[in-house]
């Protein structure tokens, strides 16, 4: 199958399931990227920018612009460390950036970028380890993470809240939803750990793979606005990525296949019925979610591809 009869295919194949209303239409715009990222070296889309930190492992994060260009890349340096690796990246809609990562010796740590480039301050974190950042409108950063258990290894972990909210100066304005306000499973897996963190205008999302719950709260009283469960499915499903539009809407994307044949799938959240309703879906091949442009979604198809999908 040629490409571009892949990208087709992955919109065309629908889910017995999904009704007309869950039927995405055409992609409204596709890009081909310069730069290829596998599966386990996920960009993300925010604020009209493609992230990607890490990749090979390291310390520079880079952004690419609408057109798939690269538009900014910046080296991440802590004075007297020597070792540093990303875990993620955040662009507001004003050009400032941030990123998250570790530093041998050091710990934990966010770093705040300029729209130049330039970093203008690191900021500590330990023993709270960053694992999805994301801007809100006023330019706040959120973060989803987790209190690190000590000593290294153990199940015994002291109380904490999982999301964070810091100001643009850097400074720990707030913490929401507390680690024992999610389900627990056999497992015992945190709630944080491949979690993913969505922000649209006043509403901020958390998807808990482990938990298998979705929660959303205010961005500007810290209410928790619902809880919903997450996806339901049997064996092999995970979710690769994750969405809120413009308009509210909540998508994800889920993985159901086996490692050497991926088969995509993508839900959409009914809020009233607190369920997700299956929408256009591939039998093969890798595409996943990597956020929205508004009303869009920001689809990865293949190794290098770009889909914006209007979602509503």
């Amino acid at each position: 199958m040629s490409t571009s009869s892949h990208l087709l295919a992955v919109w065309a194949i629908a889910s017995a399931l999904a009704t007309a209303a869950d039927r995405f239409p055409e992609p409204a715009r596709r890009v081909s990227l310069a730069t290829s990222f596998h599966d386990k070296c996920l960009p993300r889309w925010e604020n009209g920018h493609l992230l990607a930190w890490g990749c090979p492992p390291g310390r520079v994060a880079w952004s690419f612009d609408r057109e798939g260009k690269p538009h900014r890349q910046t080296t991440i340096a802590i004075p007297h460390v020597s070792e540093i690796q990303l875990g993620n990246s955040a662009i507001s809609r004003n050009g400032f950036g941030a990123v998250s990562g570790g530093a041998t010796g050091w710990g934990a740590f966010i770093a705040w970028i300029s729209p130049a480039g330039a970093v203008e301050r690191v900021v500590r974190t330990t023993p709270f380890a960053n694992y999805r950042l994301a801007f809100a409108d006023d330019d706040t950063l959120w973060v989803l993470g987790r209190l690190l258990p000590h000593p290294p290894g153990s199940r015994e972990e002291l109380p904490h809240d999982v999301l964070r909210q810091y100001s643009r100066d850097g400074q720990l304005l707030r913490t929401l939803l507390s680690r024992d306000s999610f389900p627990r499973h056999d497992d015992w897996r945190h709630p944080a750990t491949s979690g993913f963190l969505v922000v649209s205008k006043n509403r901020i999302g958390v998807y808990s793979v482990n938990a298998k719950e979705f929660v959303e709260v205010s961005a500007r009283t810290g209410e928790v606005l619902g809880r919903w469960p997450g996806v339901a499915g049997q064996g092999r499903t995970r979710v690769t990525g994750a969405a809120l539009t413009a308009s509210g809407a909540v998508y994800v994307s889920v993985d159901h296949g086996q490692p050497s044949k991926p088969e995509a799938a993508f839900y959409r959240l009914d809020r009233d019925a607190g369920v997700w309703r299956p929408v256009d879906r591939t039998e093969s091949g890798w595409a996943c979610i990597l956020g929205a442009d508004g009303d869009n979604l920001v689809v990865k198809s293949g190794l290098a591809d770009l889909l914006w999908v209007p979602a509503g």
